[in-house]
């Protein structure tokens, strides 16, 4: 060995190969936290895209509704309709 060099001891070795362990482990957990962020943030996109086709779907129906409301009320005049009989009652005047 050279005179600038100095044999670490057992225990400083084994404390310092520790330390390097330690940080791969730290390092390979956040690698993990990493990929299910990614994973996460994948499914909120999906759920989003899902979300604003049911919100389309929705509007579609209301429109579909009115629709279907105003021929109600052209055939029959204002009105009510009881869904669990499938009776439309006229309203008085």
């Amino acid at each position: 060995m050279k005179n600038n060099q100095v044999k670490l001891t057992t225990d400083e070795l084994a404390e310092i190969l520790a330390l390097n362990t330690e940080y791969q482990e730290v390092l390979i957990s956040l690698g993990q936290i990493n990929l299910r962020r990614d994973s996460i943030e994948k499914e909120e996109a999906s759920l989003k895209v899902a979300e604003s086709e049911h919100y389309d779907s929705y509007d579609e129906t209301q429109k579909k509704e009115a629709n279907f409301k105003q021929r109600i009320v052209r055939k029959y005049g204002q009105g009510e309709i009881d869904l669990e009989t499938g009776v439309y009652t006229k309203s008085k005047k």
